[in-house]
This record gives C-alpha cells, sequence and structure tokens, in this order.
C-alpha cells in the first residue's frame, strides 16, 4: 500500500511540575564515522524509585586532562538519586577495570596512579541500590611531563593542560526540543529483602547447577558470583520465583558458560535460564558461542538484564511474552545464530531496551540453509504492549560477497506502542507479514531522533507512523506516514 506524506507534526513541549522529572541523556553514537548526537526526552509523571530500573542517570561531559604529575577526571552529575561514582581506566577503550570510587554528587576524581609516557582511558558510571547507570564514551589522555592530550567521541571531551588546572570541555551542542514519553515507563523496584547466597570456587557453593533455586512463593533470592579463573557453567532451567545474579566484587565480571539452545540450521528453544516467575541479572559476561541464547521468558514474567557481555556471539532474549523485560547497555560481541532480541507469541507487557550507555551495536543474526543465507534481524518483536528502544544502534553484515539481509529492526503486530529515541539503523519493518491474513493493526510508532538509509518500510499492519527530527539517507525529516 502506498504511502502518502502529511504536513510536519512536531511533538509539544512539556512543562515540568514537581510531580515530573526531566531526565537527560546525552548519547554517543557514531553513525558510520560521521556525527554524534545529543537529545534529552521526558519520561513523564514518574518517582524517582520507578524510572526503568530505578538505576540513577549516567554521567556526561565526561573530560580527562594532565595535572600536577597525575590525571584528573571530570564529568557533569545530572542524576539526583546515585549513592557514588565509579572509575574505570583501561589501556585500551574496550578493557576498562574499576580504580576507584567517590561519593554522592562527587564530579571529579584524581589518579595518581598513572603512569608516564602511557595512554589511559577512563569512563565514569554512577550507582546506587537499584543498579548502575550507563556510562559515556571513554575518554583517552597521555600523561608527559610537562604536556596532556585527551580524545573522546559524543558527550566526552578531550583536552590539554600545562600542568596546573584542567581546561574545561566546551559546552554541549544545542539539543531538540523534549520529546515526551507519555505513558511513562513504570517498573517498581523495591529494595532487595531475601536471601543472599555466595558462590564461588571457595565458598560451600561452587555452581550455578548445585544451588536450591527458589520456587514461586519463596523468597526472592540473590546469588553473588565470587571471581574466579574458569566460567560458571550453567545448564537449562525454569525460574520460578525471583532470582538476582550478579558479581559480589563490582570490581570483576564473573563469566557464565551457556549451553548450545540452537543447531546449525537454527532449530531449537528459548533461552537457557527461562523465566516464569522474575530474574535479574548484572555485569556479567556469558562465553557459549553464537548458538546460544542467555534468557527466555513467558507471560507474567519479569525480567532485567543489565551490562550483559556475551564475549562470542549468541542471543540476550528470545521470549514467549512477559509482563515486563527491561535490557540496559548490553553487548553482543560476535555474530548470533538468531535474533539478538526477540519475543513470539505470547504476549509483553512493556519492554526496553536501552543501550544508550554502550558503543557495541546490536548485530544481526543469521545462518546458511539449503546452501543459502538467511537473515535474522537484530531485534524483532510481536504483541508489544509498550516497546521502547532508546540509543539503539544495529549493525547489517554480508552473508555472502553483495548480498545483505537489510531490515534490522521488525516490529510486528498486535504491538500497541511502539517508540524509537536516539536510534541508529538501516531499515525498520513495521507492520503485518505477508503470510498473515487479516492484518493486525499496531496503534502507533514514533522515530524521535533516530538516523536511518530510508523511510520505514510501512504496511497494512500499522496505522501511524511519525518521525520527528530524524536523519533519513543524510535529510532532516520530521513527518507523518500513513499505511
Amino acid at each position: 500500500m502506498a504511502l502518502r506524506e502529511i504536513p510536519q507534526l512536531q511533538l509539544s513541549r512539556q512543562t515540568t511540575n514537581p510531580d515530573t522529572i526531566l531526565v537527560q541523556r546525552t548519547i554517543a553514537r557514531q553513525s558510520q564515522a560521521k556525527r554524534a548526537s545529543s537529545h534529552p526526552f521526558l519520561m513523564g509523571a514518574l518517582e524517582p524509585r520507578t524510572m526503568l530500573s530505578g538505576a540513577p542517570g549516567a554521567p556526561q561531559q565526561l573530560h580527562a586532562a594532565a595535572s600536577s604529575g597525575a590525571i584528573q577526571v571530570q564529568w557533569k552529575d545530572i542524576s539526583s538519586r546515585e549513592s557514588g561514582f565509579r572509575v574505570y581506566r583501561g589501556t585500551s577503550k574496550d578493557e576498562l577495570a574499576q580504580i576507584g570510587t567517590v561519593g554522592r554528587n562527587a564530579s571529579n576524581y584524581r589518579d595518581s596512579s598513572a603512569q608516564k609516557n602511557k595512554t589511559y582511558w577512563y569512563s565514569v558510571r554512577a550507582y546506587n541500590s537499584a543498579g548502575v547507570s550507563g556510562r559515556p564514551s571513554p575518554v583517552s589522555v597521555k600523561l608527559t611531563s610537562g604536556s596532556s592530550s585527551g580524545s573522546g567521541s559524543g558527550d566526552s571531551s578531550g583536552g590539554s593542560g600545562d600542568g596546573s588546572v584542567p581546561v574545561p570541555p566546551p559546552p554541549p551542542p544545542p539539543s531538540p526540543p523534549d520529546s515526551p514519553i507519555d505513558p511513562p515507563i513504570d517498573i517498581p523496584k523495591d529494595p532487595f529483602n531475601g536471601n543472599v547466597i555466595y558462590i564461588g570456587p571457595d565458598r560451600a557453593v561452587k555452581s550455578l547447577n548445585s544451588v536450591h533455586w527458589p520456587n514461586k512463593g519463596d523468597k526472592p533470592v540473590k546469588f553473588l558470583l565470587d571471581p574466579s579463573s574458569t566460567p560458571y557453567s550453567v545448564s537449562h532451567r525454569f525460574i520460578y520465583g525471583n532470582v538476582t545474579i550478579e558479581p559480589a566484587d563490582a570490581r570483576h565480571r564473573p563469566t557464565i558458560k551457556l549451553p548450545p539452545q540452537f543447531d546449525s540450521s537454527g532449530n531449537g528453544g528459548d533461552g537457557t535460564l527461562r523465566v516464569v516467575g522474575s530474574l535479574t541479572i548484572r555485569n556479567i559476561n556469558t562465553v557459549g558461542g553464537e548458538r546460544a541464547v542467555l534468557l527466555g521468558s513467558s507471560e507474567g514474567a519479569k525480567v532485567v538484564a543489565e551490562n550483559i557481555r556475551m564475549t562470542d556471539g549468541g542471543a540476550i532474549w528470545r521470549g514467549s511474552g512477559a509482563a515486563s523485560a527491561i535490557f540496559h547497555d548490553n553487548e553482543v560481541l560476535g555474530k548470533p545464530l538468531m535474533n539478538v532480541y526477540s519475543s513470539f507469541g505470547g504476549r509483553v507487557g512493556t519492554c526496553v531496551i536501552d543501550h544508550s550507555g554502550t558503543d557495541v551495536p546490536v548485530p544481526q543474526g543469521g545462518r546458511m540453509k539449503n546452501g543459502q543465507p538467511v537473515g535474522e534481524t537484530p531485534i524483532r518483536v510481536m504483541n508489544v504492549d509498550d516497546l521502547t528502544l532508546i540509543g539503539v544502534t544495529t549493525k547489517p553484515w554480508f552473508y555472502a560477497p553483495g548480498k545483505i539481509y537489510k531490515q534490522d529492526i521488525q516490529i510486528r503486530p498486535a504491538s500497541k506502542r511502539v517508540r524509537l529515541i536516539n536510534c541508529n539503523f538501516y531499515i525498520a519493518d513495521v507492520g503485518d507479514m505477508a503470510w498473515r491474513k487479516p492484518a493486525l493493526p499496531i496503534e502507533s510508532v514514533e522515530f524521535i531522533n533516530c538516523t536511518m538509509n530510508s523511510l520505514p518500510h510501512v504496511t497494512p499492519g500499522a496505522k501511524l507512523v511519525k518521525l520527528t527530527n530524524c536523519t533519513v539517507h543524510g535529510q532532516s525529516v520530521t513527518t507523518t506516514l500513513h499505511a
């Protein structure tokens, strides 16, 4: 069905009041090595405890410079809910380790252990009892005898100094108008009040396979994983109770080894940890290869996955419904066999995929079938009441010379409200699948400050599609499309 374009439509600006919280997220994005962008958005009338998973906002305007024989790291604190800040350093921007913490409302950290004539990368995260924030793009600086050099991207700024006071970063560029997010995302997170079980080589409980997993109605359980030289293995498991999995020491990310879920043809079940009750998993590395899937879920389940790094491919979530599914700053390094995020069949209440704190794109999945390449989009969901993608960049890749699967975001029928904010992708496919008759409508889809190669592919399964402050094939576009 042909699309028709109607006059430009700008989203209205909301006036803040005591019951409204303005969340300022400045998101670093390199659009094929072109530019970075920043965008604030309004989350609506939310209490601090109900903002996504309750973690504080990410620091902004990160800057590092040499000062009196040390490195001075500075940032802008935009949150009022942090307990403090964790400072990370490394000799590569991809391998950062925590080197220290500072308290609430702090805006700088002095690193006196940096060696001269060596380049370091720095980043910062805010934290509280609910979790950790995303991080700004790392910045680099080299400590020399009388000068310094720094560089950054996105909302980070490098600078130079003369050994005394660091040069402050330049002010951020003007931001586009606020974008209302209404209705608000309401995911309450209560303080943990349950049992804590330490797991590790020197503990009484040595593995995830030997621990007692809670059943429905049991008291919540938190599994804290000690640092280990070998990965923790976990077998296929249904989670009926309320479980949290995270490191015992925030400075060390433990690794979990996942079993394969799919064969070479892409046939298989859902995730290794199949959630029926509630699961929060954060700050974990996983291995298992392109056939591994971390999470599955069913209708009524509550899932939170934050700062998960899949080092050799795989998928984060393959659900069959959920009450809520929240994903923050997860990274898949490699080519998964299937979609990185997907849900089919069962109803999903609220789904949020927020990657504004990571520069790693969501890769395209795919496999060979009957000698021919078969593409699997990075994100493919259906039957979602409220879907929000924030700061997501996708990465299509070639299966064969000259052949690429172009649709990297697929939003399928029976979804009610869909929003994509500060996302960067090739093309989005919105609406019904050709074989499904009659078409099931999607109520509304909004693209806000997104970059894409062409206008979304809208089929009769979508009622209304809006683009606001978007870049389409290099052109600025604000418009409304009807199928």
